[in-house]
């Protein structure tokens, strides 16, 4: 087992945080106890950034009561890139964090991981809870390896759904729509009334994906995407529900409901337009306040509803960011410490306080502009966005799918030709696999 259970630092912690005077005597017993008095932490955040400057109050508290100093990088979104260099050259980091199939890709797959199974049974210091007591096991499907082993620690939670400004749509406020023929009945009204219907930055792959993957998962049920891309035939792309999802992505784009110019945008740029009134509507996560705040007009009422139904799936597509530890990983212990110590009520809570995200902690109070998303995080079952697609199969996601996908809502393919490519490069893909 790779993960040492390490009691006798608990021990010292609780001791540390009664008597923190004491703490450097306690940091020379976990010493020659063979634990560590540091850990190097590469975080996905930017200094900058409002969660990163959460985290570093967390971790200036951390060194205080503990004495274990925390070394922390703050490398941005390419921290897992980073990671995976470093596990060929074997100087890994002790903790990192990211959504989690960013982390699960890394590796989980590969076993470089190391199981946290350990620290969800850590008390969290300064309560008497556990983290498992803490968090809800409804995010337990981010959490999870296959054979059931912990490999992250959720603190930041994201739910998708489609924003708008109630102040601009009270109508949409009052009945938001519920089915696809709803939602294309309100891009009628826009495209009718002289506005774009949706804003998306299609230079992002990614959030390109968001829209059809979701529309695959209402058609097919959670798991019925990841199903899809996951058998070697390629069977499944061409029957009537595949099609019925695929078609109602390619109408967005020959009903020319998104914005002018979403085809060739550089992001930001269309989100912000958004914000500033000139498109309805825009699929994207729960940080989408956070964005965009700083354009939008001062009455701007931040609300957002579930994506419509094409069958009768209606889960939340979510995701969340935690920690994680490599499993060459020297620091392990303080890292399992640390993750338990920022867990706290009180110093997670400025995740949702001054970074305005959600966490996954009930306990802890929501954003006024995120109510909506944590309504349906809370009321409806969750599925993983792109179906756990871009987690599981990484390379044909960004390689294969996400350019076909870009090519099917800009227009540039038909439904026929996408299903005829994308069964072809899958067979291909698998092939190659091996």
């Amino acid at each position: 087992m790779r993960y040492r259970v390490r009691r006798e630092g608990r021990v010292a912690l609780a001791f540390a945080l009664m008597l923190v005077t004491a703490t450097a005597a306690c940091g020379s017993d976990d010493s020659a106890a063979g634990s560590s008095d540091e850990l190097t932490y590469w975080s996905m955040w930017q200094e900058k950034e409002p969660q990163a400057q959460v985290i570093a109050q967390a971790i200036e508290a951390f060194e205080q009561d503990t004495g274990i100093t925390v070394n922390v990088e703050w490398q941005g979104r390419d921290n897992i890139t980073k990671l995976l260099a470093a596990l060929r050259g074997g100087d890994v980091p002790d903790l990192i964090d990211q959504q989690y199939f960013t982390i699960s890709n890394a590796i989980v797959g590969n076993d470089q991981f190391t199981p946290l199974g350990d620290v969800y049974d850590m008390e969290i210091p300064g309560e008497d809870l556990t983290v498992a007591d803490a968090l809800t096991d409804k995010y337990d499907m981010f959490t999870t390896a296959d054979d059931g082993e912990r490999f992250l620690v959720p603190y930041e939670v994201i739910g998708y759904t489609v924003w708008y400004d109630a102040t601009a749509l009270p109508d949409v406020a009052a009945n938001p729509p519920a089915t696809w023929d709803d939602f294309t009945a309100l891009l009628a009204d826009a495209k009718a009334a002289g506005r774009s219907g949706i804003a998306l930055d299609a230079d992002i792959a990614g959030y390109a994906e968001y829209w059809t993957s979701t529309a695959l998962v209402r058609a097919l049920g959670p798991g019925g995407f990841n199903e899809l891309v996951s058998d070697e035939e390629a069977a499944g792309w061409d029957t009537p529900e595949v099609r019925e999802a695929l078609t109602a992505i390619e109408q967005l784009a020959a009903g020319a409901h998104f914005i002018p110019g979403y085809d060739s945008s550089k992001f930001p740029a269309v989100q912000t337009q958004w914000a500033q009134g000139d498109a309805d509507f825009l699929y994207m996560g729960s940080w989408a306040p956070t964005e965009t705040g700083e354009f939008a007009a001062p009455e701007f009422e931040y609300r957002s509803f579930n994506f419509p139904t094409l069958g009768s799936d209606d889960s939340l597509p979510a995701s969340v960011i935690g920690f994680a530890i490599p499993g060459p990983a020297d620091g392990a212990d303080a890292a399992s410490e640390f993750i338990a110590y920022f867990l706290n009520k009180d110093r997670l809570s400025p995740i949702s306080t001054d970074a305005a995200n959600l966490t996954p902690r009930a306990d802890i109070d929501v954003p006024p502009q995120l109510a909506d998303v944590n309504e349906l995080l809370q009321s409806k079952s969750l599925s993983k966005i792109t179906d756990g697609v871009l987690g599981d199969h990484s390379d044909f996601d960004t390689k294969i799918f996400q350019p076909l996908n870009l090519e099917l809502m800009t227009g540039r393919v038909s439904v026929d030709e996408f299903i005829e490519q994308i069964a072809a490069q899958q067979r291909d893909y698998w092939e190659n696999q091996g």
